[in-house]
Formats: C-alpha cells, structure tokens, sequence
C-alpha cells in the first residue's frame, strides 16, 4: 500500500500547530496563574517612572553679566559683542521666569516698523546657537515672543554643512 505523502506532511503540519497552540494555552495559564513564573522573569516589568517635577535644569537662564543663555549646564548662546533688542528680549524672559509667551518688550523705535522690528530680532535669537536646544517664534500677530524646547539635534551645522 502506497504512503500518501501529502496527507503524511499534512498530519505533521496538524501536530506541530497542535503543540504549538497547546504551549501557548499552557503559558497563558501559568502567566495568569503565577505572575513570577518562568515567562515573566525573562522580561521583568518596568519600574514606573517617577513624575517629572520643573526643575532649574528646564527652563534657561539668561546671564546678563556675562551675556550667556545657558539651558542647565549646556550653553547655548555666548554675545561677544553687544546685542541690545536680543538682550532686552532674553532679560524680559529671565524677569518674567521663563513663560511660554511674553509681550514685545523691544521699545519703541522712531520709523521702524516694531512687527519688523521683532520678527528680525527672534531671526538673530535663533543664530550662533552652540547647542540647538531652545528656539524663540512669534506668536504669529508680531507683538509677543515665544520659545520652546527643540527636538532633533542638538549641535548646530558648521559652514560646509549648510551648502
């Protein structure tokens, strides 16, 4: 009599799913059963992360003394030279604790624009940073400035980077 070796692969392919169906019914049972059996060893549970609570580290600190805009310990920007709209912008954040959103604290200047005015500033706050980790915006109507965490990188791009 003649083997039918399809039926044989079949019949071998039904035990394996067999066993296989069998195991996991049996590891579903002792997980549910025993929460330290052997499954939840190999991959303990992560620990709950404790809440985060504001600290000095995130938000920046303006330096007036020095003219430095520090984010905890990484420095973020360094003045060489005077930059007073800038400054007064960063001086207005530091007196005000760092909100999201302050109010265009520039004064105002005689034929300048003072939309203009601040929408070039925020440009020049966002330049020479050594780390990339905050950005400063406008709130979108030209009479307050924002700033925010930046995601993504954190060193900015040398010169033969940008061409």
């Amino acid at each position: 009599m003649p083997i039918d070796r399809k039926k044989a692969q079949q019949t071998l392919r039904e035990q394996k799913v067999t066993r296989a169906m069998e195991n996991y019914i049996h590891l579903l049972q002792d997980d549910s059963a025993n929460p330290q059996s052997a499954r939840s060893k190999l991959r303990p549970r992560a620990k709950p992360r404790p809440k985060a609570t504001p600290s000095r580290r995130s938000i920046p600190h303006w330096d007036a003394k020095t003219r430095t805009l520090w984010l905890g310990a990484t420095l973020i920007k360094d003045f060489k030279v005077p930059a007073k709209n800038q400054e007064i912008v960063l001086s207005a954040f530091e007196e005000q604790g760092w909100p999201e959103c302050i109010d265009d604290p520039l004064p105002p200047a005689g034929g300048i624009n003072p939309k203009r005015r601040l929408h070039d500033t925020i440009i020049r706050l966002n330049r020479s940073h050594k780390h990339r980790l905050i950005r400063f915006g406008g709130n979108g109507n030209g009479l307050a400035v924002i700033w925010y965490r930046q995601t993504g990188s954190s060193r900015t791009r040398s010169a033969p980077e940008r061409l």
